[in-house]
């Protein structure tokens, strides 16, 4: 039987199976993606979803329901399936959703945004999404980059934590609360003038001239075109001269020019009116809009820079191009931010300040009655109109020195309402900060707050997509680009590269009899002693489990063979595990540049290669790579060759499980056919079974398991007679005619009859293969009173009318229920034991036992019993019960 590609359907869901239930810290990050999404397009609503067989699972949300939602009910599903950005301005004016539940019910969803988050092939696994129940015109160029770019940076980190989900995550990052921009209200004051046909002000309100910083008489009489920008003149004359001319009403927002050089936005609606002379005469009611045409500006301004934030995660420059725009918001200012550690407030940004100013801001920041002390009381500290004469504020010397006349301080604040810094506000006139322009600046202010915090988060994830959770070391992705910038870097000075892999030697047995917690500090001790032994400009990363590759730039053969025995003898010395001295010797093996390989995937392959030819040659050793080395060590090919060799059956074995009941009485063994490779370690009953059906050699596992049965048989029926014999079958055999003949035969040969054979029929139900069905139904037609039993039961969808219609007896547990039984944390603990009780309830109702599989503790055991299982299943049940009288493996 030959490999078959998988589909992308059956990889989708094997990656989301894989993911499962996600760890605390993945899910903080997760909720932080979809809680800065929802910020950045301004929804009220952000979800993360993964493509499972039936429904779209929820992995994180922002103020919606976590419910999962079955693809025909889903927004998300149409993302999966489209693979690209889906935009839907209003969900009711579209066919495809607008009957969809969420859409239908009170105040449902009108607005969907979704991106999808992608594998490194580039497959659609889940969504990124925006949600708002408000219609909209759609998202912009920018919010569609910026939704793509969280998508693709929750995938990464996904795609990081299934690579590296086998190790010991730290507990989760506190999750950042969402900021969200006060919206200060806005008062809208309205004025009038009177112009006549050639333009001249005849009468203006008050209003209207003070807002420019002129009073009326001071405008009367002067042409109205004085109060716009040179350039807006001939088309305000034009304008002027069509309402006269035409008599049409004419409206638009100009930009008008303040007594002082700045700029105010006036909303003008003009009319001809026809004076008491019979005069015709423009009159205009100006409405000022500065503050909200500003505030649009700042709107747009904030989705620029969070947009470049979110491409360069350079806090500095991004911070620096907002102050720069300041004097767009307040006349004649600049503006210094400071941050808060712990010697106070320094200084973090001022672009528009001298080297001089910049000293005398820090000095002002040192003086007693620091602003910080101030800002604890009130949201900001305000030293106007005249700074150098003020009698409260200590500074004044200083400011005068550096020029500045009037300040504002506001406070920077923390998600949580800590306060992390101050932002100034310097002008250098003795003019007071006007209360709408105080409002604008807070806008401002906290702008620079979510830059702060956003480029805080963004560059948090950036780490973790790159580094090690457990060691810190460089990841599989940051070794790759920095090994190809090596490289690169090698060709240009015609140096060499070398690449070290380094796997430890016997690894496993410290999980197995120390625990994972000083496994764990192994591999952190191990960090440690790679980074004392290589230079700053060498690269050390962790690719998972015990695999550990340093990266060494202008090293040859020389080099290499220094550095080698160099981490030989590092790693030689025993580390101290709970006070327990523990020694844990490498496999190493070495490629260099220009002679293995001239790409970072070459090199690695190269190294991995000669790691495990050092394995091979006995351990605790070093290879170079060599020319005898290029084929791929132990694959897949490999693997099917040796199982041709007779010399190899002997590393094949049948391992023993036994089943127990509530009185711990036998009452079945499974019969587990494994391979104990010398290479690749142990290949369990999964893989064995599928090389054995690729290779043809089913028989040879057949025959292992009528020996182990002959073996065993004896002292099995001894404790109990009716125990049940439990057996794993390849699909192949199952569709083998031949094979219900076979199984009576073996049936007689050991004097049992068919309810006490068990045959495990759980593919039928994966792959849903009419042939598999009907070669079940056969051998239950045969064989009467067959026991059927299915395993990884509650761990994937199985359809319930195939186990009534099939008969299944037996339904085990998935190991991962038990994972969860006795596991520390108390919400998922109670949620398995309800559900393993509807089990149990279910499994009464058909006739089924419950078997909890994989038991290998008392603890999981004491467990399985308390939620009320059948029977146990596992090695914990081998202990002092050997069932071999003549103490082969076989």
């Amino acid at each position: 039987m030959t490999d078959r590609p998988e589909s992308s359907t059956q990889q989708r869901h094997t990656i989301v199976r894989r993911l499962g239930e996600l760890d605390e810290r993945t899910m903080a990050l997760m909720r932080d993606i979809t809680g800065l999404a929802s910020r950045l397009a301004g929804t009220e609503f952000a979800t993360i979803t993964l493509a499972d067989v039936e429904a779209m699972r929820v992995r994180a949300c922002v103020s919606l329901q976590d419910h999962d939602l079955p693809h025909e009910e889903s927004f998300c599903a149409r993302t999966v399936t489209d693979d690209d950005l889906v935009i839907v301005p209003d969900a009711r004016n579209d066919p495809r959703f607008r009957d969809l539940p969420l859409v239908q019910q009170q105040d449902g969803l009108r607005f969907y945004a979704g991106a999808p988050l992608r594998s490194p092939e580039g497959l659609p696994f889940g969504t990124l999404c925006v949600l708002d129940r408000t219609p909209r015109d759609g998202l912009n160029e920018i919010g569609q980059h910026v939704l793509d770019h969280l998508a693709r940076l929750a995938a990464a980190y996904l795609d990081n934590y299934l690579a590296l989900q086998d190790a010991r995550h730290q507990r989760q990052h506190q999750a950042e609360q969402e900021q969200i921009l006060d919206a200060f209200s806005r008062t809208s004051h309205s004025g009038y003038s009177l112009a006549d046909a050639e333009g001249r002000i005849r009468r203006i309100s008050g209003f209207s001239s003070h807002i420019l910083g002129y009073s009326p008489e001071e405008l009367v009489g002067t042409q109205v075109v004085r109060m716009v920008p040179e350039e807006l003149r001939g088309t305000v004359r034009e304008q002027h001269e069509a309402v006269i001319r035409d008599g049409k009403p004419r409206s638009g927002v100009w930009k008008l020019m303040h007594r002082r050089g700045h700029f105010r936005y006036m909303h003008i609606s003009g009319e001809r009116v026809t004076g008491a002379d019979g005069e015709p005469l423009v009159f205009s009611s100006l409405t000022d809009v500065t503050q909200d045409h500003l505030r649009t500006r700042l709107r747009n301004e904030r989705s620029r820079l969070l947009e470049r934030l979110a491409r360069s995660y350079s806090v500095a420059d991004v911070l620096s191009e907002l102050l720069g725009t300041l004097p767009r918001y307040s006349s004649n200012a600049v503006a210094a931010i400071a941050e808060l550690n712990g010697e106070g407030l320094q200084l973090l940004s001022a672009p528009a300040l001298t080297a001089e100013q910049r000293e005398l801001f820090q000095a002002l920041l040192q003086l007693p009655g620091s602003p910080v002390e101030v800002m604890r009381q009130r949201d900001w500290l305000t030293a106007t109109p005249d700074l150098q004469r003020s009698s409260t504020y200590a500074g004044g010397e200083l400011a005068a020195r550096a020029g500045w006349q009037a300040m504002i301080w506001f406070p920077l604040r923390h998600p949580d309402g800590s306060q992390r810094g101050a932002m100034a506000i310097l002008r250098d006139q003795p003019e007071p900060f006007g209360d709408d322009e105080t409002e604008l600046l807070a806008d401002v202010v906290a702008l620079a707050s979510t830059i702060l915090e956003t480029g805080s988060l963004l560059e948090r994830m950036h780490y973790q997509a790159n580094h090690d959770i457990l060691t810190g070391l460089a990841n599989r992705r940051l070794l790759r680009e920095r090994t190809t910038r090596a490289l690169a870097g090698a060709r240009r000075g015609r140096s060499q590269l070398a690449v070290f892999m380094l796997d430890l030697d016997n690894f496993k047995m410290v999980n197995d009899s120390l625990g994972h917690d000083a496994g764990d500090e192994l591999l952190n001790d191990v960090a440690s002693r790679l980074l004392d032994c290589t230079r700053d400009e060498d690269t050390v990363a962790r690719l998972g489990g015990d695999e550990f590759v340093v990266v060494a730039p202008e090293v040859d053969r020389a080099g290499a063979e220094r550095l080698v025995e160099k981490l030989m003898a590092a790693l030689s010395n025993p580390a101290r595990l709970g006070g327990q001295a523990v020694t844990v010797r490498p496999s190493i093996g070495i490629a260099l540049s220009g002679v293995d390989g001239d790409s970072a995937d070459a090199l690695l392959s190269a190294a991995d290669a000669a790691m495990y030819d050092a394995k091979a040659s006995g351990r605790n050793t070093y290879r170079f790579h060599g020319p005898d080395m290029d084929r791929p060590i132990a694959t897949r090919f490999q693997l099917q060759q040796e199982l041709y060799q007779p010399e190899v059956r002997s590393q094949l074995a049948t391992e023993l499980d036994p089943r127990v009941d509530r009185q711990d009485r036998l009452v079945a063994m499974e019969y587990i056919s494994v391979w104990h490779h010398p290479v690749q370690g142990y290949i369990d009953r999964a893989q064995l079974l599928e090389l054995a059906e690729e290779t043809g050699q089913l028989h040879v596992m057949e025959r292992l398991i009528v020996e182990k049965m002959a073996a065993t048989l004896p002292t099995v029926l001894s404790r109990n007679a009716n125990a049940v014999l439990s057996v794993r079958l390849a699909e192949i055999t199952l569709k083998d005619e031949t094979f219900p003949e076979r199984l009576e035969q073996y049936m007689d040969t050991f004097g049992i009859g068919p309810r006490q054979v068990e045959v495990d029929v759980t593919r039928a139900f994966l792959h849903h293969d009419p042939q598999l069905m009907q070669g079940i139904t056969a051998l239950k037609s045969r064989l009467p009173g067959l026991r059927l039993a299915m395993y990884d039961f509650g761990a994937r969808a199985v359809p319930m009318i195939e186990l009534a219609r099939l008969g299944v007896d037996t339904a085990k547990l998935a190991p991962e229920w038990l994972s969860l039984l006795t596991g520390t944390n108390t919400s998922e603990r109670r949620r398995a034991e309800t559900v393993i009780t509807h089990f149990r309830g279910l499994c009464q109702d058909m006739d089924m036992t419950l078997v909890a599989e994989g038991v290998e503790t008392p603890e999981q055991r004491d467990a399985a019993w308390a939620v009320g299982v059948h029977q146990c299943q596992g090695a914990l049940f081998l202990e002092g019960a050997p069932l071999e009288s003549d103490g082969t493996s076989g």
